[in-house]
């Protein structure tokens, strides 16, 4: 498998939405503590196709449209 194409956008707490949707990244590089947040706004980032978790000692378990991967597991796709 490839690796997915990155923007390196983080969601932060400085973050908009409308920044969010205007940039069209297929990843976001996320912390664990605003994982639940952006889960709840999926249906609003359709572009979004892969969220990457820093912070999180295990993946994400979560019913999401997201393929949502640990920073280590990003780290070890293949190039």
């Amino acid at each position: 498998a490839r690796r997915p194409r990155c923007n390196r956008s983080i969601l932060d707490a400085s973050s908009s939405m409308p920044a969010l949707r205007r940039l069209q990244s297929e990843v976001v590089l996320a912390d664990e503590r605003f994982i639940a947040a952006l889960f709840d706004i999926e249906d609003l980032l359709p572009h979004v196709k892969h969220v990457v978790v820093y912070g999180a000692s295990e993946a994400v378990q979560s019913v999401t449209r997201f393929n949502v991967l640990s920073a280590s597991e990003f780290v070890e796709l293949p190039r």
